[in-house]
């Protein structure tokens, strides 16, 4: 790989997606057809200084504004939302080593991300029920008092490219941490197995751990997360806010484009194109609005994370205020989050009506906007979003914190 440009600040960030984007965009039907990744464009990234963008000032990072990095998934999705994705595993490695690391994790940790190192994801099982406490992943801890790790994961987003996998697991004590893995280490299987309509590119296939050996300084006692209040979860949200966002703008793009250039009116239409029907410019309104809107509420949760985030972070801070900062912005990512993936589905889906049969032809591979964010909004139930909002609303209830909001 090339040298990794060192991001001194925030303002970089809009000239370098200026520079990336193209390059993610380059073939993005053809490798939705295929299911690949743009090996390229992922080694630009990394070169590109992106990768680092939430290590701490004080290990040589900027410490991006959650806006900033919702600004990177947003614009990047919108080229490609399977490279977007890839991201937020990446992002959540490092702000888990951030909060909870030592100082020896962390200094290591965050000096790979600055060397353009991919952090890929080894969380969920399949086969058996969902939760941390049902994981059969675990590790053994040997004479010298470091770990041998065991288990096989699926969505496993990122893996195959990434130089660690962070591998959510049990410790000897049955409490959950996170074994960050070399993706070559001796004992490690990284199939390409995902097989979902949408989001094909992620690499989010399956992952076999095999008495792989882990130094014990290589495991992070997540556990420790949740002995208080804590917006983990919830900066892990944002991306995934940013990605339908800009998965959504995409489809728009492109009806535009479609609907101005290519539709034909309807035989009963007296109109010369149906740019020009006072219906199809209502519709086209209505998704102007629905994507100003979602565009706002990630704007807002984002910018109340920013600010809230130092206080639910600060040993000073009581357990009542950090529980109530950590609640603003779990309900400000929840709503963001909710109303944007129902739009993006929607807007998606309900384009075609206004180009046209000649709209869903194979070769234009517009259905891909659509099967993407429906793939992606299947992440976690949005209803249990709804859910927490109208609780809090109502009955005052602050929503758990458990780590998915």
């Amino acid at each position: 790989m090339t040298a990794v440009h060192t991001i001194r600040d925030e303002q970089e960030v809009a000239s370098i997606l200026d520079r990336l984007v193209p390059l993610v965009a380059e073939s993005v039907v053809q490798r939705d057809a295929d299911g690949t990744l743009p090996s390229q464009a992922l080694e630009a990234i990394a070169a590109s200084g992106l990768l680092a963008l939430n290590v701490p000032k004080r290990h040589g990072g900027i410490e991006a504004s959650a806006v900033t990095i919702g600004l990177v998934c947003r614009r990047i999705a919108m080229a490609d939302p399977s490279v977007a994705q890839i991201f937020q595993p990446h992002f959540a490695a490092l702000d888990a080593l951030g909060r909870i690391g030592t100082e020896r994790q962390q200094a290591f940790f965050f000096s790979e991300a600055l060397d353009g190192a991919w952090f890929g994801n080894g969380t969920n099982e399949v086969g058996g029920k969902r939760g941390f406490e049902h994981f059969r992943t675990h590790v053994r801890q040997t004479a010298e008092g470091d770990y041998l790790l065991d288990g096989r994961k699926y969505y496993s987003t990122g893996a195959s490219t990434a130089r660690w996998i962070a591998v959510m697991s049990k410790d000897p004590q049955e409490r959950i941490g996170v074994a960050y893995v070399r993706r070559d280490a001796p004992g490690v299987t990284v199939e390409q197995d995902w097989n979902g309509f949408g989001q094909r590119g992620t690499s989010s296939g399956t992952t076999t751990f095999d008495n792989v050996h882990i130094p014990h300084w290589h495991f992070v006692e997540r556990w420790k997360l949740f002995e208080r209040p804590q917006s983990h979860g919830a900066f892990g949200q944002l991306h995934h806010i940013g990605l339908d966002l800009g998965i959504l703008d995409a489809a728009l793009q492109d009806a535009v484009q479609y609907v101005r250039h290519r539709s034909r009116p309807a035989g009963e239409s007296p109109y010369a194109s149906n740019s020009e029907d006072p219906v199809v410019l209502q519709t086209f309104g209505r998704f102007a609005i629905r994507q100003r809107a979602a565009a706002a509420l990630l704007d807002e949760a984002a910018r109340t994370y920013d600010r809230l985030d130092p206080l639910v972070r600060a040993a000073g801070s009581s357990e009542e205020v950090a529980a109530q900062a950590a609640a603003q912005i779990s309900l400000a990512v929840a709503a963001a989050k909710a109303f944007t993936a129902e739009q993006s589905v929607a807007i998606s889906s309900t384009m075609f009506e206004l180009m046209g049969a000649g709209g869903t032809s194979r070769s234009l591979g517009l259905d891909r906007h659509w099967r993407n964010t429906r793939t992606h909004s299947l992440h976690d139930p949005v209803r249990w979003k709804i859910h927490h909002l109208g609780n809090h609303l109502l009955n005052g209830i602050l929503p758990p914190n458990s780590g998915i909001l």
